[in-house]
């Protein structure tokens, strides 16, 4: 695309061992963290990267470049120019969308704004592990193997509009020491905590409790002023709404994760 796209390149990346061409020959290739103007050629070297870093990482680099190329789109107002490119792009993409629905598709896209635009990787930071299959090939694997966890998650999004603009903090708590996770990737109230982070909710780890409790509570203590997230607090993590005195500091809304939940979402491989 003339003029590149800009990027903000969240951490510096050096790799010594990136692919030159089609030759079996390496080079070295770095960036600086930060905003950077890439041209395509760069932006590409940036996407593939992978022997510095891991499949999870090269991702969340692609995610970026998909949006910055987004951007880039419409604020040249390209769309009407890519679409009438489509014919002579016909013997090299495969879709059975039409030309009238793909401009429905870019007019919505261009509806969006960037702050409602969602990135969300899965991976053994939350619900994945991983392992070796029967034959000694690497695998990843569900943390659990009925998949209810990660179906559960992903029908939750994307979260309705007025239920993020409304901002109400809430923190989780862990209360059941029931519950497995690989060494080092956090308890189930800070991996539940980023996940929602990532979703747009105000959600965040809350200090460890001594409390164990079979069921999950919600503790509300807003009085009423927060009924909409306490609603679909309950409806994604089950349990009981619990009415509680207003905390003196921190959110009104607390939610303690029983071996309800944990169990489910975290079992013992």
């Amino acid at each position: 695309m003339r003029g590149g796209v800009q990027l903000n390149v969240p951490t510096a990346l050096d790799d010594r061992r990136y692919p030159r061409g089609e030759s079996t020959g390496m080079m070295h290739v770095h960036f600086d963290s930060g905003w950077q103007q890439f041209d395509g050629e760069r932006a590409l070297e940036y996407a593939r990267s992978r022997e510095s870093t891991s499949d999870f990482d090269r991702s969340r680099r692609q995610q970026l470049i998909m949006l910055a190329v987004r951007q880039r789109v419409f604020s040249l107002n390209a769309i009407p120019r890519l679409l009438s490119l489509l014919g002579a792009l016909q013997d090299n993409v495969r879709t059975n969308l039409r030309p009238a629905q793909m401009r429905q598709l870019a007019d919505l896209a261009g509806q969006f704004k960037d702050e409602d635009i969602r990135r969300i990787a899965i991976d053994t930071s939350n619900f994945l592990r991983s392992g070796y299959n029967s034959s000694g090939q690497y695998v990843l694997q569900p943390l659990d193997p009925t998949y209810d966890a990660l179906h559960r998650y992903l029908a939750a999004a994307p979260v309705d509009r007025a239920l993020l603009a409304a901002r109400v903090p809430f923190q989780l708590q862990d209360g059941s020491g029931r519950y497995w996770l690989p060494y080092g990737i956090g308890t189930p109230a800070s991996i539940m905590a980023s996940l929602l982070q990532a979703q747009g909710l105000n959600a965040r780890p809350g200090p460890a409790t001594r409390l164990r409790v079979a069921q999950t509570q919600i503790l509300d203590g807003s009085g009423g002023s927060a009924a909409a997230t306490v609603a679909w607090l309950q409806s994604y993590f089950g349990g009981v709404v619990v009415p509680a005195a207003a905390p003196a500091s921190g959110p009104s809304v607390t939610v303690l994760l029983g071996s309800d939940f944990t169990l489910k979402t975290f079992p013992a491989p």
